[in-house]
């Protein structure tokens, strides 16, 4: 089973730290994991920083090798990312975001098996 290890965030804005050390346990495959905080704590710049880690420094490895080091199709592979609120405004629906977002990440599932997958995410999370 692959780990996930997070250790080390920082994050600068010019001269503001918006992250300082941040460190998570080790983390396990199919493992959901919770990131709870009040608004503007940093909880979407922590994640966006585990996408696109070109600004943070951190030492972050999934497996043995280091993810600073993975193409952005790698980093995609690990980690997904949907905002609370699309990027531009949108009439679709959580369905059809979720199809979207699997499809544009190419993830190799058929449509029936991706339709299964989505109304059963759909139905854990309320």
């Amino acid at each position: 089973m692959t780990t996930l290890e997070i250790n080390q965030v920082n994050l600068w804005y010019g001269k503001f730290h918006a992250l300082k050390d941040i460190t998570l346990p080790k983390l396990q495959d199919g493992e959901v994991v919770g990131l709870v905080g009040p608004n503007a704590a940093g909880k979407s710049t922590f994640l966006k920083s585990l996408l696109w880690p070109g600004k943070a420094k951190q030492i972050t490895s999934y497996g043995s090798a280091n993810i600073s080091q993975f193409s952005r199709m790698e980093r995609s592979r690990i980690f997904g990312l949907m905002t609370q609120t699309p990027p531009q405004a949108s009439s679709l629906t959580p369905y059809e975001l979720l199809w979207s977002l699997a499809r544009a990440l190419n993830l190799p599932l058929s449509n029936e098996i991706l339709k299964k997958e989505i109304a059963l995410k759909l139905e854990q999370f309320g």
